[in-house]
């Protein structure tokens, strides 16, 4: 049996491997960053009617 799987090769794959990768911890950290002030607004608003 060999070491593959119907989607690709088994070894070196999955979240370690493309962590690895140049530039995906940048872009990672960046996309999360980017998309706070979307995750807050909901909360934000909530505090702004609550009248805290």
């Amino acid at each position: 049996m060999g070491a593959t799987t119907a989607c690709g090769p088994a070894q070196g794959s999955g979240y370690r491997a493309v962590l690895g990768s140049p530039h995906v911890t940048g872009l990672l950290g960046d996309t999360l960053i980017g998309r706070l002030p979307t995750g807050t607004a909901p909360i934000a608003i909530l505090l702004l009617f609550s009248g805290r």
